[in-house]
């Protein structure tokens, strides 16, 4: 394994290759849609895609010779050139991501007495100016505090989702934000509070789908990170709480199986941080985020969209381990949906998975609520044997088999 390169050691004339890795002018002003629907601009893009493996390899090479000492901003800069490329974004080619990733190896884990000005600088002069045209309107961007509701209001966010240049002239400027993210200590943060949070929440309220993905997916690092106190103290933590919500009932959107369990999986994680273990207010929001997000949003919504259901019952064995007995307040509503989509119908679109995912959570649904459970016993019981049935005759099951043991779990624990 190649040892590390020491920040110390690094060409002084770097940041001077890095100019090639701007977008190209035919690009700037372009989304990923704008892009892929013109013969010219794919054009251009696939250039510039060659260009910058070009360019990155010689960085590379740089960092592999015997260099020379650098100073932070050389530093940020690289990282702000660098780390947009490790992404799973269209742009990204697989070979722009691995080699970007072996760059940014060679410069982390950044040391510790350099660290925040490195860190603040990238974020000042690389994140900040791409979001100041369009500022979150819940958001104090020079304190990165929670603005009161007569300063912040949500009726403004048409206008907060305009003329994002964000997204043209930064093209993966959120690969950076997570990247900086997940190199941060926790001293580091309350410092870096209000270079890190408006940026984060444009992200994580985005009206693309995609961007509040990157959004949590930065996020996740945060809050391994964030000492809850600041989350509180800066009303931050409410704001990061709607928004997961709000992502959690997002049902219509094509990449609802990634978003939904990311986003209730981040948000068990920030209730998790900042509430109390067996407190009244963990239950509560618990339960907000099994009602609202998933039965009150997904479910009455995915209709017969079956990505979004196998996602919604994903999410959901998480949320009833959470929950234990307190399930049984829920299940006049799970029982009733589970059921029926462990009996497939021809009119409705079904799959093995999810069947092997409804009677995964029926298990543990039984098992934590045994008390309540004997007056749903005849409704389970029969979604049982029909699915019982149905994988027993379905032509397209290779192994039907295998597809009999979640449901035979399902009648052993129903005794």
């Amino acid at each position: 394994m190649t040892e590390p390169v020491s920040l110390e050691d690094l060409d002084p004339n770097i940041a001077e290759t890095l100019k090639s890795l701007h977008i190209e002018d035919g690009l700037e002003g372009l989304s990923e849609a704008d892009i892929q629907a013109g013969r010219q601009e794919k054009d251009a893009l696939s250039q510039w895609q060659a260009e910058s493996f070009t360019t990155l390899e010689v960085i590379r090479q740089q960092l592999l010779s015997e260099c020379r000492s650098t100073s932070s901003p050389e530093i940020a800069e690289i990282i702000a050139s660098v780390a947009r490329f490790d992404g799973d974004d269209d742009f990204v080619l697989p070979e722009l991501r691995a080699i970007s990733q072996d760059i940014l190896s060679r410069i982390s884990p950044l040391p510790d007495t350099s660290r925040g000005e490195t860190v603040s600088l990238v974020l000042s002069a690389h994140i900040k100016p791409l979001f100041l045209p369009t500022q979150h309107p819940m958001v104090n961007q020079e304190t990165g505090r929670r603005l009161p509701v007569y300063e912040g209001s949500r009726a403004v966010y048409p206008e907060f989702h305009d003329d994002q240049v964000w997204k043209t002239e930064g093209r993966g400027c959120w690969n950076t934000l997570r990247w900086i993210v997940n190199q941060l200590q926790r001293n580091d943060i309350e410092s870096l509070w209000p270079l890190l949070i408006p940026p984060l929440m444009t992200l994580l309220d985005d009206h693309q789908t995609i961007f509040r993905i990157k959004g949590i997916q930065a996020l996740r690092g945060l809050l391994e990170r964030v000492d809850a106190k600041l989350l509180e103290r800066t009303g931050i933590a409410s704001l990061f709480s709607t928004s997961l919500l709000n992502s959690i009932s997002r049902s219509t959107d094509p990449e609802i199986s990634l978003l939904l369990p990311l986003a209730s999986g981040t948000l068990q994680r920030l209730i998790e941080l900042t509430t109390e273990v067996g407190s009244r207010e963990r239950f509560d929001r618990l339960c907000e985020c099994l009602s609202t997000g998933v039965v009150g949003g997904v479910w009455i919504f995915a209709g017969e969209k079956l990505k979004a259901m196998e996602a919604s019952i994903e999410t959901l064995l998480p949320l009833v381990d959470a929950l234990k007995i307190g399930c049984c307040r829920y299940l006049k509503a799970l029982i009733p949906q589970l059921t029926e989509v462990l009996a497939p119908k021809p009119s409705r679109p079904h799959s093995t998975r999810l069947i092997n995912l409804s009677a995964e959570c029926l298990v543990r649904i039984i098992i934590l609520c045994k008390p309540r459970i004997h007056a749903w016993k005849d409704i389970i019981l029969d979604a049982l044997l029909r699915s019982w049935v149905w994988v027993r005759e379905d032509a397209d099951l290779e192994k039907p088999g295998k597809h009999i043991l979640p449901l035979a779990e399902v009648r052993r624990y129903l005794k």
